[in-house]
């Protein structure tokens, strides 16, 4: 797993996997990205007051489900590949 970006005040998990979903078709307009360039999992946690979003790469099932981060809960999801 590896991290690709973090952003700051997004509303909700939802929010944040939309991000990731918009990252990658923002990366496909320049070249055909390779697995490990795509965003293809997200975590989402309180910090002051605001919802922080880390976009990842590398991650398939089994990787992050919900889980402890600094003692709070988060919620986390893996984006689902399919071949076309």
């Amino acid at each position: 797993m590896a991290k690709l970006q973090e952003t700051i005040g997004v509303q909700s998990l939802q929010d944040c996997i939309s991000a990731c979903a918009s990252y990658n078709a923002a990366l496909e307009t320049v070249s055909t990205p390779l697995f490990g360039q795509l965003c293809s999992g997200v975590v989402c946690w309180p910090k002051n007051g605001q919802q922080h979003c880390e976009l990842n790469s590398n991650m398939v099932d089994g990787n992050l489900t919900d889980v402890l981060f600094s003692g709070k809960e988060i919620g986390s999801a893996v984006l689902q590949w399919t071949s076309q």
